[in-house]
């Protein structure tokens, strides 16, 4: 580049310390929509010991240009302890994305890094947060949101929602 067109060069574009929250240095211009999805599940109780129990879904929209998610951070909310999940986890059109993720006991708050998540631009991915309830849980009530859009990182220009979004709590019992 030459030194004129290096003055209109967006710094935040270029992995600079200028990146916008919830954005990935680089990142594109396309913007991501964050949403609760109208199938969100309800509130119910659960056994402990239960698996795969549906506790969030999101639906992800990309607008603008095609967004790749590389990490969701999730906080837990209610009144029982972190250690009545043995795992959590993120799901796609049925098939699990990741690992078991277990839930920090400062922060309240699992992350899911090394996501390669790619929407195209005017669609929508719908992605399940699923936990497994831990044998030895209490009788508790929990909930799992995304705080803010710096929660949500990927290539979009922002990841933009009402937030925070959160699911409805889950009596354990």
């Amino acid at each position: 580049l030459g030194a004129r067109d290096a003055a209109l060069v967006d710094a935040s574009q270029m992995g600079g310390a200028g990146a916008a929250p919830g954005t990935t240095p680089g990142a594109a211009a396309g913007g991501l929509t964050v949403s609760l999805a109208s199938d969100t599940p309800a509130s119910v109780t659960v056994a402990r010991g239960a698996s795969s129990v549906g506790l969030l879904a999101l639906n992800l929209t990309a607008a603008g240009g095609d967004v790749t998610m590389s990490a969701l951070t999730v906080k837990r909310f209610g009144v029982g302890a972190v250690t009545d999940w043995a795992n959590l986890y993120l799901y796609k059109d049925g098939a699990r994305l990741t690992d078991g993720r277990t839930i920090n006991t400062q922060t309240n708050e699992a992350v899911f890094s090394g996501l390669t998540l790619a929407i195209a631009s005017g669609s929508t991915a719908k992605l399940w947060l699923k936990g497994d309830v831990a044998v030895a849980a209490g009788t508790t009530t929990h909930g799992f949101q995304v705080v803010s859009g710096a929660a949500v990182q990927s290539t979009a220009s922002a990841a933009n929602g009402s937030f925070p979004i959160s699911g409805n709590s889950m009596s354990i019992g």
